[in-house]
């Protein structure tokens, strides 16, 4: 009984213990920390963050956006335009970024995805529930970036334009 009891005792210390995997846009956005550690407090190396957010995103366009792997997004609102209905979708992901051999930087990622959705699934989505979701890259809203204004640490990705969309609920939610 003892043997069992240490074991179990083991099992749940190496549980709790393991590191989260971060996501690819976490990944990449560790990236740009690192090579702009100061981006929070200077104006240029901000810019610089936009703008290779920018080059990012804009040579994503027509690829599977990897950016969305293993994000949480919640459902914002159905957008009718000319008979077709679109869902548009965002998520906030705050990450501590590793700088220097240590999590020192704290960054928020703003994401929002907007995709064509069919009658059925529109009448399915819950501004309660996360989904995942999946889909190739059709356009990028550049002009849609709001870096800034709710904090200096956020990190947004604009509007993200997909074509044939794969929403999955998150269950475990």
């Amino acid at each position: 009984m003892n043997f069992a009891a240490l074991l179990l005792l083991c099992v749940i210390a190496l549980s709790c213990s393991k590191e989260r995997v971060k996501t690819p846009v976490e990944k990449y956005v560790e990236t740009l920390v690192k090579m702009y550690p100061n981006y929070e407090t200077n104006d240029i190396a901000r810019a610089a963050v936009k703008d290779s957010v920018t080059l990012h995103m804009r040579a994503a366009v027509g690829k599977p956006c990897v950016e969305l792997q293993d994000v949480k997004f919640g459902f914002r609102r159905i957008v009718e335009n000319g008979g077709q209905r679109a869902a548009l979708f965002d998520a906030n992901v705050s990450t501590f970024n590793d700088v220097d051999g240590k999590q020192s930087m704290y960054s928020d990622i703003l994401m929002h995805v907007m995709c064509v959705v069919d009658d059925e699934t529109a009448a399915t989505l819950d501004g309660q529930r996360k989904y995942a979701i999946a889909g190739t890259l059709d356009d990028w809203g550049e002009n849609d970036l709001y870096m800034g204004i709710s904090t200096t640490a956020t990190i947004d990705f604009g509007i993200l334009l997909l074509n044939k969309a794969t929403i999955k609920t998150i269950e475990d939610e």
